[in-house]
């Protein structure tokens, strides 16, 4: 086996765990609480569908996924809550017979919204929203995209509005000090080699495997670039 079938290889291995993992996490259900996992009863759900990503719930951002076209319920306590999200439409593009790389796919995204709602225990919440047919009516859906809360029912609970974000508090501990009369400081010396140099870091995939160490860049990768090599892979 030559170094380009070993490197399919490898690359096929990997796409095959993302997607399995991306299978089991779009029946996942997100634990948004401490303590100990309660009773259906004792908790109200939050169901979003695979064009809903859910940004931060109460203030806490949630966790990012390689995928967006995934659906995910999350678990939150009875009370009242808000949800910043945002809508992530996925479609396919024709791609140019003359351009092998260019991308196959175009996400197509809105702006930041955000809805407050009181939950009840053992209650089901949905998002609620006209989707768009195709992918020129979901350029304009994004430029006024609204959603809202609705029961298993489809009673309305709460319409969502445009996201602000929360003001920052500076305490007077936090508030730098003001010099009256500025010090001028000492020079400081330029000749010392770099920290990273001088210790003699080894590479990432130091006595690595090359698929050991795709792993490891893998899992030091962003959202955002993982989102982007999938794009590329499946090219």
């Amino acid at each position: 086996m030559n170094l380009l079938q070993r490197s399919l290889c490898w690359t096929s291995m990997l796409m095959a765990a993302v997607v399995l993992s991306a299978c089991t996490a779009s029946s996942r259900v997100v634990k948004v609480y401490e303590g100990d996992t309660l009773d259906k009863s004792q908790v109200a759900k939050l169901v979003t569908p695979e064009d809903i990503d859910v940004i931060e719930i109460d203030g806490i951002k949630q966790k990012e996924y390689v995928l967006e076209s995934m659906s995910l319920t999350y678990d939150l306590l009875p009370g009242e809550h808000v949800v910043v999200y945002k809508y992530n439409g996925l479609f396919s593009k024709v791609r140019d017979s003359n351009d092998a790389d260019a991308p196959r796919a175009e996400l197509i995204q809105s702006e930041q919204r955000q809805v407050k709602f009181n939950a009840s225990a053992g209650q089901t919440y949905n998002f609620n929203f006209k989707r768009p047919g195709s992918k020129n009516e979901a350029r304009e859906f994004v430029e006024t995209f609204q959603a809202a809360i609705v029961t298993e029912s489809g009673r309305s609970v709460a319409k969502d509005s445009k996201y602000v974000k929360p003001a920052t508090i500076v305490s007077p501990a936090q508030t730098p000090a003001v010099t009256a009369f500025p010090v001028a400081s000492a020079p400081v010396a330029t000749t010392a080699a770099p920290a990273a140099q001088t210790a003699g870091v080894a590479p990432v995939d130091a006595g690595l495997s090359r698929l050991d160490a795709l792993k490891v860049l893998w899992g030091k990768a962003s959202a955002e670039e993982k989102k982007e090599f999938l794009r590329w892979a499946f090219q």
